[in-house]
C-alpha cells in the first residue's frame, strides 16, 4: 500500500467532533475502514458532526462511488473534511459486507442549491 494513504487512514480514526451513529453496531476488532467492515449488523458507516448541525428544508446529498482499492482513502478523506465542518453535516459509506463492485459514499449538504456547500 502507498505509505500516504496509510498515513491518512492512520491519522482520520483519531479525528474528533464526529459521531458514528452504528458505533455500538461494530464488533470491537473491527477497523471501520469500509473495504475491510464485515459487521453485518451495521448498514451505514457513518461520520456526522458532533454536535450536528440542523437541517433544513434545502437540505440533500451528493455521491461518491469509488471501487474497492480507492474507498478506504477516499472515505478518510471525506471524514476529515465533514470534521473540519468543510463539507456539510455527514456521510455515511456502504461497509464491505453489503458492497458491491462499487462502494457508495453519500455526502450530504445543508443546502443543495448552495455552489459552495456541494
Amino acid at each position: 500500500k502507498n505509505p500516504c494513504i496509510k498515513s491518512v487512514l492512520s491519522d482520520s480514526s483519531k479525528l474528533t467532533g464526529i459521531i458514528d451513529r452504528e458505533t455500538h453496531l461494530h464488533q470491537p476488532s473491527c477497523t471501520r475502514h469500509p473495504s475491510q467492515c464485515m459487521c453485518t449488523s451495521v448498514a451505514w458507516i457513518w461520520a456526522f458532526q458532533s454536535p450536528p448541525r440542523g437541517s433544513s428544508p434545502r437540505s440533500g446529498k451528493w455521491m461518491l462511488f469509488p471501487d474497492k482499492g480507492d474507498v478506504d482513502a477516499a472515505w478518510a478523506t471525506v471524514r476529515q473534511l465533514v470534521a473540519q465542518g468543510q463539507l456539510g453535516p455527514g456521510a455515511k459509506v456502504v461497509p464491505a459486507y453489503r458492497a458491491r463492485a462499487q462502494y457508495i459514499i453519500c455526502v450530504y449538504t445543508a443546502d443543495y442549491d448552495d455552489s459552495a456547500d456541494v
